[in-house]
């Protein structure tokens, strides 16, 4: 139960969505929790994740939503982050994060 929570939690402080009256000529998606158990490396339960997964497949770009998000970075641009790094003769540190989340509208890319 914790981990539906926590991931309810990060999606209401990152302001993910807001609710809105629906529209009569809008389609309403549906969403599905998606659970995985984190295993430590001896095999025992780490701890539970939960994520919250929109069922968007029947949704049109332009009538039902205009822009999107995506919880993932491209591998270029971390190749490019180092390469910089390097060249600048930036200093570098790790840094983690649980969650993080890009909006980007869809007409650019």
């Amino acid at each position: 139960m914790a981990a539906f929570t926590q991931e309810l939690q990060q999606l209401q402080d990152k302001r993910v969505w807001e609710l809105v009256p629906r529209p009569h000529d809008k389609n309403v998606i549906g969403c599905k929790w998606v659970l995985k158990v984190k295993r430590r490396p001896d095999g025992s339960v780490d701890r539970l994740k939960a994520r919250l997964v929109a069922l968007g497949g029947s949704q049109i770009f332009g009538s039902d939503y205009t822009e999107t998000f995506s919880p993932v970075v491209k591998r270029e641009t971390i190749r490019l982050m180092i390469v910089l790094t390097s060249e600048m003769e930036w200093s570098t540190r790790h840094v983690g994060c649980y969650r993080s989340l890009f909006k980007q509208s869809q007409g650019r890319r």
